[in-house]
């Protein structure tokens, strides 16, 4: 039975790994690709607006890609009301208290019975 425990955890463990490694790779071809695509974009208005003009609209936009991204990745926060509280009866109280004491006091006997 633990054997068989194991075994799915190692193939979970192998498939996560192989997850993390192939998110990680596609992660840095993304951001090649991303700045490569700027640089194109960044040629092309260049030769239409010249190269001051070009540079403050690339970084206009990739600001406000920024804010973008970061107001989607806001957390949001959900207000959850908590249940309301069970009706316990006045007695459960009182009960376990009378067993709590119980207990402790049948301790407290076997602890004086018991030899040194």
């Amino acid at each position: 039975m633990l054997s068989t425990a194991l075994t799915g955890l190692t193939a979970q463990a192998a498939y996560l790994r192989k997850r993390i490694v192939s998110g990680i790779i596609a992660g840095i071809l993304f951001v090649g690709a991303l700045g490569f695509g700027v640089a194109a974009g960044l040629i092309w208005l260049i030769g239409l607006y010249g190269a001051i003009i070009a540079c403050a609209i690339v970084a206009g936009a990739l600001f406000v890609l920024g804010l973008i991204v970061l107001l989607l990745g806001r957390r949001r926060k959900v207000r959850v009301t908590p249940p309301p509280a069970a009706a316990t009866p006045a007695l459960a109280g009182s009960a376990l208290t009378a067993q709590l004491i119980e207990a402790f006091l049948v301790g407290a006997q076997i602890g004086r019975g018991a030899k040194r």
